[in-house]
């Protein structure tokens, strides 16, 4: 399954178990820090990012709508348990971002 090109490098997208990234992301093990280091492409996509909005995890079919219309629609969930839906985008200062000014009438 396609799952579309990196925004950044135009590399391919690939899934791994908690993200999607960039085929061009290199990671390696820095001791120093004792932590993952990326040297390579910066982009990648936490699958649960949104949790705390109430959205399980963000889906493949999600990053191909992003891909192919540059957003998507996810319904989210407030602290009053109602109902909502918002525009997803990627910004280039902070990533994948909510749109939480517009409103969405599904």
């Amino acid at each position: 399954m396609r799952l579309g090109f990196c925004p950044i490098c135009k590399g391919k997208i690939i899934e791994t178990k908690k993200t999607f990234s960039c085929e061009n992301a290199i990671w390696k093990f820095e001791e120093t820090f004792d932590s993952l280091e990326n040297h390579g492409c910066q982009f990648y996509i936490h699958k649960e990012i949104f949790k705390k909005y109430g959205y399980k995890k963000i889906t493949k079919k999600n990053l191909i709508d992003l891909n192919d219309s540059g957003f998507f629609i996810i319904k989210l969930r407030n602290k009053y348990k109602q109902d909502y839906f918002k525009y997803v985008y990627i910004s280039e200062e902070f990533g994948l971002t909510i749109d939480f000014e517009t409103e969405v009438n599904v």
